[in-house]
């Protein structure tokens, strides 16, 4: 399977040297990228939250939670609590789907690229959300549980869904869309290891 093998391997160095610009691309282009993720965030803590949530704000990459929340403040006055997150976190799988996509020689980079960038935002808001949720509902649970309700139980979920957005997602969804688009790179190699191996087997 020496072909089938080569092909792979060269895939992979090329994955690799890929990766380096587009992450530059990537962090440069920053801003625009946590936009629409950070839009589908506070559109979702909004629908599900308005009791105690009534907007975001966002700074570069940092997307601030505004709530209700009463915490006390050094002035003896009680302030709104307030909770932040750097949203690119969650977004480093745009350059993970740009490298395996050159790597692959891909046709049609432009119109895949786009569509795992869609696909991708929903995933990547998850982490965000869930980003909020646990610390509200864990790190500042002695003044949010009054007004947010939320058990014990529903914060254990949140941790879990938290590390699923933060860990899994965000590796795990530019690979499989890479693979949803690719099937005819991957089909390629295949078909070179079976020949590969076929090859062999007559000596």
């Amino acid at each position: 399977m020496q072909r089938g093998l080569s092909v792979v391997g060269g895939f992979f160095v090329r994955a690799i040297l890929w990766l380096v610009p587009a992450l530059a691309l990537w962090f440069w282009a920053r801003d625009w990228v946590v936009a629409p993720v950070a839009w589908l965030v506070e559109r979702a803590m909004l629908f599900w939250f308005s009791v105690w949530v009534y907007g975001t704000e966002l700074a570069g990459t940092e997307q601030t939670l505004l709530t209700t929340v009463q915490v006390p403040h050094p002035s003896g006055r009680a302030a709104e609590l307030l909770v932040d997150t750097n949203v690119l976190m969650y977004c480093y799988g745009l350059p993970m789907l740009l490298a395996l996509l050159l790597a692959s020689r891909a046709h049609g980079i432009w119109w895949k690229l786009p569509a795992g960038a869609l696909a991708m935002w929903p995933l990547q808001a998850w982490g965000v959300v869930f980003d909020f949720l646990i610390q509200i509902g864990a790190h500042h649970a002695r003044f949010s549980t009054p007004i947010t309700g939320f058990t014990p139980f529903q914060v254990d979920l949140f941790g879990v869904a938290y590390q699923l957005g933060y860990l899994v997602l965000p590796t795990l969804a530019p690979v499989m869309l890479w693979l949803l688009f690719e099937r005819r790179f991957i089909g390629m190699v295949m078909f070179d290891a079976a020949l590969d191996g076929a090859t062999r087997s007559r000596r």
